[in-house]
Parts: structure tokens; sequence; C-alpha cells
């Protein structure tokens, strides 16, 4: 390392700050640069078109949940399935919709879910995006999330963890949502005052 005198470029302020205490890394120049966004492909569109295409009821809260791999023990989105488990049983007559997509099977939810399978392309992502109320990110660990990113950049508020870089992605309480406990009855505390306040 000393020979070789890197600059180390991060994406997130959290993981410049990691490198920075790191053994290895302290002594080098360490910068920040976030990933970009497509603002093309990303972007607000026509929700309630949307909506028709996905055959989603236009006045329900729509959540997305999304992943490569949604059984995936890191991307933790048993979280999400259980929060929702507690927010039928406390008031089954919510309006939410589920959007979901990626590989792995979809477990029992009081809510409708909307299955879209393996999506190909940014722009059919995009559009999913587009088309929910709020994208939840349930993963235990994150550097700065794209997802988060470009949810926000399509005019969707986000839901996260307050994990890693993710709290860097979002303005809080304006743009994205905090929740402070990995518990499934903190996340359903945090949809439920969200539901009421949209």
């Amino acid at each position: 390392y000393p020979f070789l005198s890197p600059t180390i470029v991060c994406p997130s302020k959290w993981l410049a700050d990691e490198a920075r205490r790191s053994a290895l890394l302290r002594n080098f120049t360490v910068k920040e640069l976030q990933n970009c966004c497509d603002l093309n492909t990303f972007t607000p569109k026509d929700r309630a078109e949307l909506r028709s295409r996905f055959s989603l009821k236009h006045d329900s809260l729509v959540l997305l949940i999304a992943s490569e791999w949604l059984t995936s023990s890191r991307k933790n989105t048993q979280l999400f399935w259980d929060a929702l488990r507690l927010l039928g049983a406390d008031d089954a007559s919510l309006d939410i919709e589920v959007l979901t997509f990626g590989h792995g099977t979809i477990p029992p939810a009081p809510f409708p879910v909307h299955f879209l399978g393996q999506l190909e392309g940014d722009a059919s992502i995009a559009d999913a995006y587009a088309t929910a109320d709020l994208y939840v990110h349930t993963a235990l660990m994150d550097n700065l999330p794209n997802t988060l990113c470009e949810a926000q950049c399509c005019g969707t508020p986000v839901l996260s963890l307050a994990v890693g870089g993710c709290p860097e992605t979002m303005i809080p309480d304006e743009t994205g949502f905090l929740v402070k406990e990995c518990t499934a009855e903190a996340m359903a505390a945090e949809h439920k005052k969200i539901y009421h306040n949209r």
C-alpha cells in the first residue's frame, strides 16, 4: 500500500469514515463520490396510468418492496412481511397494496400483493418505483443504495433502516423515513404513521 499510495474513493460518507478509521487505509486520501442516477430514466411518471397498468387501486397506499433476491438474509425482506402481518392484525381495514419484484417466493400477507416477477431493464424498474407511494428498503447493511436514490428520483419517498449510508440518501421526514430499530414492531409503527399522514 505505501508503494501504491492510493486515493480511496467511497460512494458514501459512512463508508469513507469507515475507511478513514481502518488500519490499512487511514493514512491515505479518502474521498466521497456518490453514485449517479440517470434522470432520463428515473423520473416521475403518470401514477394513475401506471396503477391502471399494474391493476392497482388508485387510492390505496402502495408499498414497494424489491430485491434481486427477495429471500436473501442480507436484504432482510422478512422484516417487511412481519411488519405487514402486525399491521393487518391491528387493523385489517387499512387500504394497503403491495407491489414487489425479484427472484424468490412471496410469503402470505394480509393485504393484496402484486408480484411482477423479475424485471429486466431500468425503464421497467423505474415504472415500478413511480407507481408506489413508498419504497421500502430493509437491508441490514448497505453502503449507499442506488435503489433508495432511484425511487426518490421517480418521486417516490423511501423507508429504510438507519444503517450504513442509507440515512445519507434522503431528507428525513421529507423525501424518506428512517426506522431506528430493526424490529417488525418499529417498522409497522412507521408504516402506520405514514398511512395516516399521507
